[in-house]
């Protein structure tokens, strides 16, 4: 990047190479700067208006889920539990996401979705940037998930059961962000050595 193009794709490429962190470490090395140059040539796309920002950002979004999954599912004979728990969080939320922002919603709605996957979107920010203040919010967040998942079922006992049979895909999901996904979040990051590197290396 140089300094002539607009700030807001500075912002963005920074962002974009956070997330490729996400993928593990022999991935990175062999494609990350290919993946990166390919990001950058398609927001200087938009910037000379050849296409659109949404479009930049959900095609960008769905091939990083897609590489998360794939990459980390094929490095867990290395690690794990760690693969299959970057791999849930990164399918769950950019599914999740997507499926609210294809159906539309208000504002509440909105920020309640939000809430919803913040425990997975920590995790992965926790496991790009493992610095103590973003290790603690993850780990806040992903312990009081299940908690409050638990507690909205003894406030309301027929939620699932009903969502099972309107809508069978968006209660595995909650259930999947709600419980699943945190619960593992935790297993791993608990397990990371206090002061270590990196939840990704």
């Amino acid at each position: 990047m140089t300094s002539r193009d607009p700030r807001w794709l500075l912002r963005l490429d920074a962002l974009y190479g956070r997330a490729l962190r996400l993928h593990p470490r022999a991935f990175r090395a062999q494609w990350g700067d290919a993946m990166r140059q390919a990001f950058r040539d398609r927001c200087r796309e938009v910037a000379r208006g050849e296409r659109g920002t949404l479009s930049l950002l959900a095609e960008s979004c769905t091939d990083l889920a897609r590489s998360l999954a794939s990459e980390h599912c094929r490095s867990m004979e290395e690690t794990p539990m760690k693969s299959i728990a970057v791999a849930l969080a990164a399918v769950l939320s950019a599914s999740y996401l997507g499926r609210v922002a294809l159906r539309g919603a208000d504002m509440h709605f909105a920020f309640a979705s939000l809430l919803m996957v913040a425990p997975s979107l920590l995790f992965l920010l926790a496991v790009a940037r493992p610095a103590w203040p973003m290790r603690l919010a993850a780990l806040s967040f992903n312990g009081l998930m299940p908690l409050l998942f638990a507690a909205s079922l003894v406030q309301d006992a027929s939620l699932l059961p009903a969502m099972m049979r309107t809508d069978p895909f968006a209660m595995a999901m909650m259930v999947g962000l709600g419980v699943v996904s945190p619960v593992l979040n935790l297993l791993v990051m608990l397990r990371a050595p206090r002061g270590a590197k990196p939840l990704a290396a």
